[in-house]
């Protein structure tokens, strides 16, 4: 391990040349015969433990190397190893107290492993008389004792034949153990919950959809979490119904049970997670506590899901042809070809263009808005009467995440399709569901008419929901800058006077030079902005527009391949390989994913004194202190620094990583996507958090998002970005009120609304403008 360990961290933290001509050398020692290296160095050394531990060693030492570069590859692209850099913290640093602490599991279970691999080479090399002296007792000498003793006495090889055995199933045992103890598990039966299952049975066949009932019918739904203490409900007295050819939306906040309930419908829930009572009616077939066998047979054909991450729930390894098929002839008897001509028909419907030669891609070779059409292909694919979209928008940014809902609403409309269709977003509600139902705790706190839930919402929950909602449709109010208009005034009136960052003509290219003289392919073009001291500036796009990437080139995380950064007056491209810790300083960062940018295995107190540590503020103590009072900043207590991110909510995580980013006393934060992935609640906290510190300390925001609703909240101006390239660059109610730009209007017109009216006309030009786009035309909404 002291061999290895260091050698993989470096190759696969380092990568590139490092990486190439370094693990050459590891494939050129790894295959070299292990005993015959043993025989090498006990000839060299002589018999005796230490050379025959050195020995052993070096035979298993690049099995460690090959295994923990393996694992620093995938670590070193997380967004904890990206916050560490921009906390300015040394290689060394990163990779000894960030990485190995997550390779510990891994590496503990491959050593209990092979020190059983060591115990049973030690023996033979002994039993060969080349390990160990003879006069030092081992099982290895034992067996070659009683070989030469078979004639008189056979069973003298049975005791160290046995204990060599259980010596070495007790190490992987105890590595097992001690893995699982690292990760704060415990190894135990669950029970599981149990109901008392009341059967019922009614059958629609034959009646058209006026005639029949619901298509699901949920009553009285109870699940328990079954804890060392008793039942914990998670749901409780959960009662809706769906009608044929109806879209009903379920709100609520993270932890609320929308999923729970969703898994429950789905027969998906995991160990120790159970329908405690209640009935799930689908067509009146109570399938509530089904087997295994029983729901292959309705999961797919007569109800299916779409879930939130399209490239989680897509195989990697396998086609989209092959997954597509694979479904259609598991619940049709169809022959290879007629399900392959299905699987084009399918994708040319979700709108996947070139259809037929695009089944034999993967899902790495389709952008997220495309990878979801082809989950929903796959759910469409055996034409089911219920589908489950659990937060199927919630990964996508506004144009994708329109295009998909009218996917679906055109679905509904051909194929009578009913959709559950789960979601913290009040704006998807208003888009696409006929019903919605409010949860909150595990219950069901209002349901009623989608009109009438915006109108009239009866409870106190609900209200806080719509308050929150960052549409921006409806009404012309800012949100919570109230001073946007003065600011953005200000600024134009003397920019020169207050510009901390200035931005010139940016450009960002992805890949190097190849030998065949391959220029890199541009990713970022000509992008100029400014951001003035205290003033927060948003920038906008879809997906691959190279808003986080323009954010990453700022924070030092990307090559800049041309144009300049001028923060405070200083060219930061001219530092060359190593950034200044004063900028590290002085520019900080709050990533997407609170739970990816917090390192799993340490308490998130250790992300504030680390980054305290390196830039050599105070002592232990007065660090300690620091970290308390930055989480006192952020509506956090002393109990939540010993915790681990798992322990956290993901709200409370992103208080965390604000905390982080402020403890430096930063001049700029870039906050890229910092709340698109909590609930409206959670944001508008963040939101207000973000506003409020800036009040108090003055630092500036990059405020990086998707939804223009949200960014509206927050900036005083707003850069629209679209294809590497600014489009817009305007005072935040400026873009709001007067669009310059045809992409800003689609961007207006794509985020969902705060209410219900205007839906179908909304949904006609978002219609015009695909059919437009689709022949060339170039289409201003």
């Amino acid at each position: 391990m002291l061999i290895g360990v260091p050698i993989g961290l470096l190759l696969g933290y380092r990568g590139g040349w490092w990486d190439r001509i370094g693990t050459r050398f590891v494939d050129i020692l790894d295959a070299m015969p292990g005993l015959l290296l043993a025989f090498a160095v006990i000839a060299i050394l002589g018999r005796g433990l230490p050379s025959l531990m050195l020995a052993i060693g070096l035979i298993f030492s690049m099995n460690f190397a090959r295994m923990t570069r393996a694992i620093t590859i995938a670590e070193r692209g997380k967004p904890y190893i990206d916050a560490a850099k921009v906390s300015g913290l040394r290689e060394i640093a990163i990779l000894f107290r960030q990485i190995l602490p997550n390779l510990i599991g891994p590496l503990v279970i491959q050593g209990a492993i092979l020190t059983g691999a060591a115990i049973t080479i030690e023996s033979m090399l002994s039993f060969l008389g080349i390990g160990l002296q003879s006069s030092v007792p081992s099982w290895g000498g034992l067996l070659s004792t009683a070989a030469g003793q078979l004639a008189v006495q056979p069973f003298l090889a049975f005791p160290p034949g046995i204990a060599i055995v259980l010596t070495v199933l007790s190490f992987n045992m105890l590595g097992d153990g001690i893995n699982d103890a690292l990760a704060g598990e415990q190894r135990k039966r669950i029970k599981p919950v149990r109901r008392k299952v009341i059967r019922r049975h009614l059958s629609f066949a034959g009646q058209s959809p006026s005639e029949r009932g619901p298509v699901l019918d949920v009553r009285d739904l109870r699940v328990d979490l079954h804890t060392q203490h008793g039942q914990v409900p998670l749901v409780r007295g959960v009662n809706f119904r769906i009608e044929p050819g109806e879209i009903v939306g379920l709100l609520g906040e993270s932890g609320s049970g929308k999923s729970t309930l969703a898994r429950a419908i789905l027969g998906l829930m995991q160990p120790g997670i159970g329908i405690s009572g209640g009935q799930i009616l689908l067509d009146g077939q109570d399938i509530a506590g089904l087997g295994e066998k029983d729901l292959r047979s309705i999961r797919g054909k007569r109800m299916a899901a779409v879930f939130q991450d399209p490239m989680a729930s897509l195989s990697p390894v396998h086609t989209i042809g092959k997954q597509l098929t694979e479904t259609i002839r598991t619940h049709s008897k169809m022959t290879k070809s007629a399900a392959r001509q299905r699987a084009v028909e399918l994708l040319t419907r979700v709108g996947v263009a070139d259809a037929a030669a695009r089944l034999d891609d993967y899902p790495h070779q389709f952008s997220g808005g495309m990878a979801q059409r082809v989950a929903i292909a796959i759910a469409i694919s055996s034409n089911p009467e219920l589908l489950i979209a659990d937060e199927a928008t919630s990964a996508l940014d506004v144009t994708t995440q329109a295009q998909v809902l009218d996917l679906l609403l055109d679905l509904r409309d051909e194929m009578g399709l009913s959709i559950l269709f789960i979601t913290h977003g009040l704006g998807v509600v208003a888009e696409a569901c006929d019903r919605a139902m409010v949860m909150y705790q595990g219950e069901i706190v209002e349901s009623s008419g989608v009109w009438e839930l915006f109108d009239h919402p009866q409870h106190p929950y609900t209200e806080r929901l719509l308050a929150a909602n960052p549409a921006v449709h409806v009404g012309v109010e800012p949100g919570v800058r109230s001073d946007t208009a003065h600011r953005g005034a200000d600024h134009d009136g003397d920019a020169s006077d207050h510009v901390l960052l200035r931005v010139q003509e940016l450009a960002l290219s992805y890949g190097a030079k190849g030998v065949w003289g391959k220029a890199p392919a541009p990713i970022v073009e000509g992008v100029s902005f400014d951001i003035g001291s205290g003033e927060t500036l948003g920038l906008v796009g879809e997906s691959g527009s190279g808003k986080s990437t323009t954010g990453r080139a700022i924070l030092r995380l990307l090559p800049i391949a041309g144009g300049s950064v001028a923060f405070e007056g200083v060219d930061i491209t001219t530092f060359g390989a190593r950034t200044p810790l004063s900028y590290r300083r002085d520019v900080q960062a709050v990533f997407q994913d609170p739970s990816m940018s917090l390192n799993p295995q340490q308490p998130v107190s250790n992300a504030l004194t680390a980054a305290l540590a390196r830039h050599g503020i105070g002592e232990s103590a007065e660090r300690e202190h620091l970290a308390e009072q930055a989480f006192a900043q952020v509506g956090l207590t002393n109990d939540h620094l010993a915790r681990r991110p798992a322990e956290l909510s993901g709200g409370q995580q992103q208080r965390v990583a604000i905390a982080r980013a402020l403890v430096l006393k930063p001049k700029l934060v870039v906050c890229d996507e910092a709340v698109s992935a909590l609930d409206l609640l959670t944001q508008q906290q963040i939101i207000e958090l973000l506003a409020d510190l800036q009040e108090e300390t003055g630092v500036s925001y990059l405020f990086i998002a998707h939804d223009l609703g949200l960014v509206r909240k927050i900036s005083d101006r707003i850069a629209v970005m679209r294809s590497g390239r600014l489009v817009e660059f305007a005072d935040a109610e400026e873009v709001f009120q007067h669009p310059s730009h045809p992409y800003t209007r689609r961007l207006l017109g794509a985020t969902p609304a705060d209410h219900p009216s205007g839906r179908e006309d909304r949904r006609r030009t978002r219609r015009a403008y695909s059919e437009a786009h689709a022949a060339g035309a170039t289409p201003v909404p």
